[in-house]
C-alpha cells in the first residue's frame, strides 16, 4: 500500500495493478535469487512472512499514466 500510495502522490496511474506486477526482495536470502520457480513455491510456503524481512517492489509500469494537473 505505501507504493501506491507514493505512485498517487506523484499523480501517477499504473492501470496494471495486479500481483504479478508485485515483486517479492528478500535481502537475508539471496539463494532466492537463484531458485528455481518450484522452490521459491516452496520457500515461500515455508516462511511466516510476519516474521522474515522482505521488500515488495511494484514491477511493470509500461501501462502506466502520469496525470496532468489542471488548473480553473
Amino acid at each position: 500500500m505505501k507504493g501506491l500510495l507514493e505512485i498517487w502522490q506523484l499523480h501517477m496511474i499504473h492501470r496494471d495493478m495486479k500481483l504479478a506486477n508485485i515483486l517479492l526482495h528478500f535481502p537475508d536470502h539471496p539463494e532466492v535469487a537463484t531458485m528455481s520457480k518450484n522452490e521459491k513455491r516452496n520457500f515461500l510456503a515455508s516462511v511466516d512472512l510476519t516474521k522474515i524481512k522482505f521488500d515488495a517492489k511494484i514491477s511493470d509500469f509500461g501501462l502506466s499514466t502520469i496525470l496532468e494537473s489542471s488548473t480553473s
